[in-house]
């Protein structure tokens, strides 16, 4: 009889927060093991954790980024009988009945394969709640905004095992969107849903994102975008459009157009 469910993690110098993340993994209501790739960590998985039969940590010589470091988690949970393959990051926390949802709902809808979940962001020293986290949650929903970026929280991912077998990992050049490239390569022979439940908490940091890494996370979203154009459909040039006002008009005046709009509804 296979095995269940499998957690994909990617550890580089989070040592703050990785036991917190650990601990909400093993509080889950639906059993599972925890594959823990330690990025060539300063200080070492292992010294930050105690051993623990439901944690396999694997130790890569070099620092691979977080493509790479997946990757690797991935060729070494697949060569095993794991029915799914769930995401996590080092720094959020999962609510103690995300697992167990995400396999009901993967049981009860064969069509699908991966759910993620709504998220609440929270701000990393304060607690506070900086977001939530609505994407779409139809198959149908998901599809039409992929154009303009993912529509399903990296670290909320519950993949069925078959697809990364068949699909393959993650693109192994760097990139701050691999997220995004995985799905939009695979979308049109597979099919995504999100549960319409805050069921991870997405720690963010205080101090915001950087512009030059928000110019990155554009110029990686814009490539893949353009790798997966179609010129027939206007999402994929709206898409595209969106994305490049993103980069000429300044964070601080999105947040708060954005905010400005919410006090509207």
């Amino acid at each position: 009889m296979g095995k269940n469910i499998a957690v994909l993690m990617a550890a580089y110098n989070t040592e703050k927060t990785l036991l917190q993340a650990v601990e909400s993994i093993l509080n889950n209501t639906e059993p599972c093991q925890i594959f823990i790739v330690d990025d060539a960590s300063t200080l070492p998985v292992t010294k930050v954790l105690q051993p623990h039969p439901r944690i396999t940590v694997l130790r890569l010589d070099s620092n691979q980024g977080l493509s790479g470091a997946l990757n690797h988690g991935l060729a070494e949970i697949l060569k095993q009988d794991y029915h799914y393959i769930a995401r996590m990051d080092t720094d959020d926390i999962a609510h103690p009945l995300r697992l167990e949802k995400q396999r009901q709902f993967m049981e009860q809808h064969p069509d699908v394969a991966l759910v993620g979940t709504w998220a609440r962001f929270f701000d990393e020293n304060t607690g506070a709640t900086t977001l939530y986290y609505t994407p779409p949650t139809t198959p149908e929903g998901i599809r039409r905004k992929l154009p303009f970026n993912s529509q399903v929280l990296h670290p909320s991912w519950f993949v069925r095992s078959e697809v990364f077998r068949q699909e393959g990992g993650y693109a192994p050049v760097e990139s701050a969107a691999e997220d995004y490239h995985w799905l939009y390569r695979i979308s049109a022979r597979n099919r995504f849903a999100n549960i319409p439940e805050y069921l991870i908490d997405y720690r963010v940091s205080s101090q915001g994102i950087s512009e030059a890494k928000r110019q990155r996370q554009l110029a990686d979203r814009l490539k893949t975008q353009w790798e997966f154009f179609r010129p027939s459909s206007l999402s994929c040039w709206l898409g595209v459009m969106q994305t490049l006002v993103f980069f000429v008009v300044p964070h601080r005046a999105l947040k708060a157009l954005k905010s400005k709009i919410n006090r509207k509804k």
